[in-house]
């Protein structure tokens, strides 16, 4: 990847800069390759290993594995859809939190192995401000009568509300292993870097 110049860095602050874009780079391809798997366990979950879905809904501890799940139970009591699609719906959430889950803990470890110090001032702030509000919003999600753009409603097809809350819980945890990662990089930053100027 080809960087735009940065005056006034030195020789070793350059050197830290490619490390923290290569360190984006695996982030997010990382991340593909979470949201890769999510059309496996569709394809799965609506085919083969259809019979089976219900374990994820009648067992307490899968079911937690996406804590908003607990919420979902509460609006499906109204009738809403048919216990197949509930089945459906709780497998695809609890398995795609569990994939996130296993993702942030990687994630974690690698951040605590990190010594890379470049350090680009307002993210931090950015995340610290879009992170709350992102996880309160994707943990707090409800279905709604109707729903709308990224809160699903109780008259649409399974498949979008599921689709909706699969986004959520990628916002979830992605967003907590940015802000994780931008509080580890502040502590060991360098303060000499200069402002970015082009």
């Amino acid at each position: 990847m080809r960087l735009p110049p940065w005056p006034g860095l030195s020789p070793q602050q350059e050197e830290q800069r490619v490390i923290a874009v290569e360190n984006m780079r695996l982030t997010l391809l990382s991340s593909l390759a979470v949201i890769a798997v999510a059309p496996v366990f569709w394809f799965l979950y609506r085919g083969p290993l259809q019979p089976f879905l219900c374990i994820f809904r009648d067992n307490p501890y899968l079911l937690k594995l996406w804590p908003s799940n607990q919420n979902y139970v509460l609006n499906f009591a109204q009738g809403a859809f048919s216990p197949e699609d509930q089945c459906f719906f709780f497998a695809m959430t609890s398995s795609f939190s569990f994939l996130w889950l296993v993702w942030l803990a990687l994630r974690t470890f690698r951040e605590l192995r990190r010594v890379d110090t470049f350090y680009i001032k307002p993210w931090l702030s950015g995340y610290m401000i879009a992170t709350p509000v992102c996880m309160l919003g994707s943990y707090f999600n409800y279905f709604g009568v109707s729903g709308h753009l990224l809160q699903p409603g109780l008259s649409e097809p399974i498949a979008i509300g599921t689709l909706k809350i699969l986004f959520c819980i990628t916002a979830f945890y992605y967003m907590l292993g940015a802000l994780f990662e931008q509080l580890l990089l502040y502590r060991r930053r360098d303060k000499t870097i200069p402002k970015f100027r082009p």
